[in-house]
């Protein structure tokens, strides 16, 4: 298992953004985000690649997991994907 997270919800000002999540990742996973806009998608995201966001529930992630997350705003980016070490 690369990750796993159990009744996961993001907060803002205290407020939940979205309904406890749960799910894994395996090896071998591909994975599919899908809500409306502001429902936490970008946020989820965000925490599995170690921002500080408040979160409640529980988040384990694998030791030597690296994540490769291009953000929404890619107007700072420069070259192709080949450039960019996964």
């Amino acid at each position: 298992m690369l990750l796993e997270a159990e009744n996961l919800s993001i907060q803002y000002n205290g407020k939940s953004v979205c309904a406890p999540v749960s799910f894994q990742v395996h090896t071998g996973d591909r994975i599919l985000l899908s809500g409306r806009n502001g429902c936490g998608k970008t946020s989820i995201l965000k925490l599995l690649n170690g921002a500080r966001i408040d979160f409640t529930g529980n988040l384990r992630i694998g030791s030597n997991l690296i994540i490769s997350y291009i953000p929404q705003d890619t107007s700072f980016l420069n070259g192709g994907l080949k450039d960019f070490p996964v």
